[in-house]
């Protein structure tokens, strides 16, 4: 090992046999004495529960329920701070293929939305506890001939989740009282493509096997 790390493991006091979980509560101990958070994927979680760290912070991916339960849910109530990175719709090289919609429709904290009932929250106080949200592009089967069709626009639309009230429920709108994210996330297709940017359409689904998709027919940019 490199011997910044070693001295790194030396100063933490983790050793070769030391099992798993003694190496996360050990990390997350020595980074709570320097006033730092650490954030642990959800596997942990499955693994050891709420024997980890009390100050963990917990990156939920995995849409299986743990135990029977929400685990997402359970953390929160159990006073852990969470992150909303559902790999269902989130990770945008999902082969599930979602479309922008779905991205914007997944709420964490609504578990009546139609993506993901598992990884989300039902509660006023466990929503207070998702600290944001998180979409991933893995590429392992991709290049980057594919990546900027695969972030845009629908990585836009998990930021708007993100940052909207969940009373702004809905990808359009039942009245034109305001202007739908729909319309918005058309517009914010149109000025990327003027800069040069190849976003995918926003009417058609995101097709795995090309790492992209055609517009459905011809027009603006905006409703293509």
């Amino acid at each position: 090992a490199h011997p910044y790390m070693r001295a790194l493991r030396r100063g933490i006091g983790i050793y070769i046999d030391d099992s798993a979980f003694s190496v996360y509560r050990r990390v997350v101990q020595r980074l709570a004495q320097q006033g730092k958070l650490a954030i642990a994927w959800d596997d942990a979680w499955k693994d050891y529960g709420t024997a980890m760290h009390p100050r963990t912070t917990w990156m939920f991916w995995t849409s299986n329920a743990v135990n029977g339960e929400r685990a997402m849910q359970k953390a929160a109530d159990d006073g852990h701070d969470v992150i909303a990175a559902s790999g269902d719709p989130w990770y945008l090289s999902n082969s599930n293929e979602y479309t922008v919609r779905d991205m914007y429709e997944y709420d964490p904290c609504d578990c009546s939305n139609n993506q993901n009932s598992v990884n989300c929250v039902n509660t006023t106080a466990a929503c207070a506890r998702v600290l944001g949200v998180e979409a991933a592009f893995w590429m392992d089967s991709f290049d980057s001939s594919q990546l900027e069709n695969g972030l845009w626009p629908r990585a836009a639309a998990v930021a708007e989740r993100g940052w909207s009230s969940s009373k702004l429920k809905w990808y359009t709108n039942t009245t034109q009282a305001t202007q739908s994210t729909a319309t918005r996330l058309g517009m914010f297709r149109c000025h990327l493509m003027e800069r040069g940017v190849a976003a995918m359409p926003v009417t058609v689904e995101w097709n795995h096997k090309y790492g992209s998709n055609r517009v459905s027919e011809p027009g603006s940019c905006m409703v293509q």
